[in-house]
């Protein structure tokens, strides 16, 4: 009897597949290569890179600058002139100094004479200083005094050798009251001084 095979299609469904024996097998051995993978993959990530170390100074490379190259043709035209040799002028050296000749000529010359001592001369005495005058700007031209009428020529402040009339005392001005005292004419003439910066003057006798 001959099924549809519509109904073949569904009895096929309903049959239970038979299980695989190497499947556990297989399945270790992903495991473990996954396992050497993982381990591997690691390894490379966590170990350091190892760089070989290089000495920059001893590199190949080589610095150089730019530099301009003219072209050909500028190079032809701008070639210097070979210069000549400059001309070399050779002096002569200098002729060898001749020694002058000196004329000596011989002097007889008689000795000097001995010195003759000079008899000593004594200094000549030393001059007496001036008698001190009395300075001019401190005498008086208001006293007028007579000494014409002086007895025995004593009249002056001093008198004639020097001795006049005696006074109380030696001082200058004893003397002066002296001598003024023994004048013939003892009038005084007073005058009105106008300048309100005048002073009377030293020995100055004012009657009364």
């Amino acid at each position: 009897m001959r099924q549809s095979p519509e109904l073949e299609a569904m009895l096929a469904g309903d049959d239970t597949a038979i299980a695989n024996k190497n499947a556990k097998r297989n399945q270790l051995f992903g495991g473990a290569a996954l396992l050497i993978g993982g381990i591997v993959a690691a390894y490379f990530v966590l170990s350091p890179a190892k760089e070989h170390s290089h000495d920059i100074t001893q590199s190949d490379e080589e610095f150089r600058t730019t530099t301009f190259r003219p072209p050909s043709f500028v190079r032809e035209q701008n070639k210097p002139e070979p210069q000549p040799d400059p001309a070399i002028i050779n002096i002569p050296p200098p002729p060898e100094p001749l020694e002058p000749k000196i004329d000596t000529t011989e002097f007889n010359v008689p000795p000097p004479p001995s010195p003759v001592a000079e008899p000593a001369v004594a200094p000549p005495p030393a001059d007496e200083p001036p008698p001190e005058e009395f300075p001019q700007r401190y005498k008086s031209g208001l006293i007028s005094l007579d000494q014409a009428k002086a007895e025995d020529g004593a009249g002056g402040l001093g008198g004639a050798n020097g001795s006049g009339s005696t006074g109380a005392g030696e001082d200058r001005n004893s003397k002066f009251l002296a001598a003024a005292s023994s004048l013939a004419d003892r009038g005084a003439k007073a005058t009105q001084l106008k300048r309100i910066d005048a002073l009377i003057p030293e020995g100055t006798l004012i009657p009364g």
